[in-house]
């Protein structure tokens, strides 16, 4: 059977149509060309490295930032195998990389490993890497978009040391702190807060910090938080929690994170013995005011510029004064009226600011009218230094206590007196046996009444005895018996 020939026409609409597909493929082809010039001309000029290889490993295309990556050049990374530029640990790494993408024949995101240059320095490599199969769908290789992430790892590194560093300050500090949100819920609570309440960490995050120290089902009325999200400043508040068994000095600091929320720094430190301490403080100085205002002794505190410092009662007194004080005054002007007095505790003040001995004094002056007697001790105070800051005095009037002993002294001294024109007649005298002369110390021989007399304020009236009567007087009856 003979195939019948086609017409002139059908040849000719033959033609057409294979000059229409002719057209069609070269226009194909143009396109295809341009796309491979701009593929070409985006993998030269992208800064991502591309790579694609071969089920073995082997390098088939790679763009020229690939080559400055390893910093090699196109030729010399031409047909080598990507193990050549992996440690031992790495190559392992990318092999599962690899067979995982083969597997599951999905692309993989953001994988990470250790590449070594040809300068012999290692760097690290971030990259999407997925299957490359042919026009069947069979598997021929892989490809890679990367780029060099080094400085972000290191990065990443320092700011882990920096966040490890920064936990274990948070958690180190001994006051209780939390990071606080507008809903009054922890964020974040320090491991002091957490023993402080008998729980983790872990188990404070999302409570309400009214809830979780308080015990309460709303915020307290002096809340610092509370007066923070007003408006957004600094405040503190001095609460006493028997909770937390004892008393707290609790500030709040606003701050903004990244997701541009107002959050606090809470920060609660335990003042319960500074509470204690300043209330002994207060009591002892309560207890020192007393002592100073009531003592009869006079007391001041002179600083270096010899001004008072603090002066009690019963030195305004000394001084006479009644509506006045010397405090607060330079002591050339609270003495004025005492000169002499004045200049001897300038010149003493002194001598021992600069020679910072202390010592003790007892004085003979002239205070106007009158001499007066004192007795004084002089000693340093110091500041936390060691540094002489002012000098503390404390006289004493002794005047009367001065008059008292004199008037002793003139008394004890009669009486010695006495006692010695006593002992004059006291002892063994030498008295002759006849005439009964007394011989003095001075070997002269003295009537006895005369003695007597001179040695004594004894004086002599002249009788005589019954006896005497008898046998001088006879004749004559002086006693009537």
């Amino acid at each position: 059977m003979m195939t019948k020939k086609p017409s002139y026409e059908e040849l000719e609409q033959r033609v057409k149509e294979f000059e229409r597909e002719l057209e069609q493929y070269k226009l194909k082809q143009k396109i295809f060309a341009e796309k491979k010039e701009r593929y070409r001309d985006i993998l030269e000029n992208i800064e991502d490295s591309y790579l694609e290889v071969d089920l073995e490993g082997n390098f088939i295309n790679f763009s020229n930032s690939f080559c400055k990556l390893l910093g090699y050049s196109k030729e010399e990374l031409r047909g080598r195998n990507s193990q050549e530029f992996l440690d031992t640990a790495n190559a392992e790494k990318i092999y599962h990389i690899f067979k995982k993408a083969y597997k599951t024949r999905k692309q993989l995101y953001k994988v990470s490993w250790e590449y070594i240059r040809k300068d012999g320095a290692k760097r690290w490599a971030e990259a999407s890497v997925s299957l490359v199969n042919d026009d069947n769908g069979n598997p021929i290789g892989f490809r890679g978009m990367g780029r060099d992430v080094t400085d972000l790892k290191r990065a990443e590194a320092e700011l882990l040391v920096v966040k490890n560093q920064w936990e274990s300050t948070f958690d180190a500090v001994p006051d209780l702190i939390a990071i606080i949100d507008k809903n009054h819920q922890i964020v974040k609570a320090n491991k002091a807060m957490a023993d402080r309440l008998g729980v983790d960490t872990e188990s404070m995050i999302g409570l309400t910090c009214y809830e979780a120290v308080h015990g309460t089902k709303e915020p307290l009325a002096l809340c610092p938080h509370s007066q923070l999200l007003v408006d957004r400043m600094e405040h503190s508040e001095e609460i006493f929690e028997d909770r937390l068994g004892g008393s707290f000095l609790v500030s709040v600091t606003p701050i903004y994170f990244h997701d541009g929320q107002l959050y606090s720094i809470h920060v609660a430190r335990d003042i319960t013995e500074h509470m204690q301490m300043e209330n002994a403080l207060r009591e002892s100085e309560q207890r020192f005011r007393f002592l100073f205002q009531s003592t009869l002794d006079c007391v001041v505190i002179l600083d270096r510029e010899l001004n008072y410092i603090y002066a009690n009662h019963s030195a305004d007194d000394y001084l006479g004064l009644i509506d006045d004080t010397i405090q607060g005054k330079n002591i050339k002007e609270a003495l004025a009226s005492f000169p002499e007095f004045r200049d001897l505790w300038i010149k003493r003040l002194e001598k021992f600011f600069k020679t910072e001995e202390p010592r003790w004094t007892e004085d003979h002056i002239n205070m106007g009218t009158e001499i007066a007697w004192s007795e004084s001790s002089l000693s340093a105070i110091r500041d936390a230094s060691g540094k002489i800051v002012a000098a503390g005095i404390i006289y004493r009037d002794i005047t009367k206590r001065k008059q008292m002993q004199a008037q002793q002294e003139q008394l004890i001294s009669d009486l010695k007196n006495a006692l010695d024109e006593v002992k004059k007649l006291s002892g063994m005298l030498p008295i002759c046996s006849h005439c009964k002369k007394i011989r003095d110390d001075k070997g002269y021989w003295n009537q006895i009444e005369s003695y007597i007399r001179d040695h004594s304020e004894a004086e002599f009236s002249h009788s005589i005895c019954h006896e005497c009567a008898k046998k001088y007087y006879p004749d004559m009856d002086l006693y009537n018996d």
